[in-house]
């Protein structure tokens, strides 16, 4: 988010036909220069979530669950289509002003690795194991014209040769041509139990028909 504070939400209740669907284009900022401070916070917020039985054994055991970095946005754009029909054009609404939180200087200290030790995916079999776990539509987050990387749920996708074709509603807030991501999940407690998988994609406009490319697999986690 420091070297490029501009970032994407969705909100999806459920992922199911019909229900209200929330994106925003916002700026990120780092909130971590005082990482006492962020810890104090959070048990100040959420100590209350921890069951009192295992409150003993989270601060004897798991000190370093409590330590957090906290990313404040700030909302420049919104697209809602309330009533769940996103072949429509969404109501939308964009800040007066669009300037970002001024981020703190980032912590001394040697950063770590960057890169994942572990060889890639191979993206084709990992793909066949989504198609046959029953999940939900996926999301596709593209990149606006000014640069802010906004995901969108698409109606669905069946699996090719190269990628996935994917069915795109009407009211998608970006073009169809770039560099993305594809993500498909399911939370905790959904049939046939939790699972996540995000592939780097990538949108080539051929005539009227986008193509989409899957290039690699960013995570995964399966049951």
């Amino acid at each position: 988010a420091r070297r490029n504070p501009k970032v994407g939400f969705l909100f999806d209740r459920s992922g199911g036909p019909g229900e209200p669907l929330v994106a925003m284009a916002a700026y990120a900022t780092v909130l971590d220069r005082d990482i006492q401070h962020n810890t104090d916070r959070w048990m100040h917020e959420a100590w209350h979530w921890v069951a009192p039985s295992s409150r003993q054994r989270a601060l004897s055991e798991a000190l370093h669950y409590f330590v957090r970095v906290y990313v404040a946005m700030t909302p420049v754009r919104v697209w809602c289509w309330l009533d769940g029909d996103l072949d429509k054009p969404p109501v939308t609404w964009s800040a007066s002003s669009t300037m970002p939180r001024s981020t703190p200087p980032a912590p001394t200290g040697k950063p770590l690795p960057a890169n994942d030790p572990r060889p890639p995916l191979e993206w084709r079999s990992e793909a066949e194991r989504v198609c046959s776990a029953d999940f939900p539509p996926p999301t596709l987050t593209l990149t606006t014209d000014d640069g802010f990387p906004v995901p969108f749920r698409v109606r669905s996708a069946t699996r090719t040769e190269h990628g996935f074709d994917l069915e795109i509603p009407g009211g998608a807030p970006w073009s169809l041509d770039g560099e993305g991501f594809l993500g498909f999940s399911k939370l905790h407690g959904a049939p046939g139990g939790q699972g996540r998988f995000i592939g780097r994609i990538t949108s080539t406009v051929t005539g009227r028909s986008p193509i989409f490319t899957l290039t690699s697999i960013v995570s995964l986690a399966l049951g």
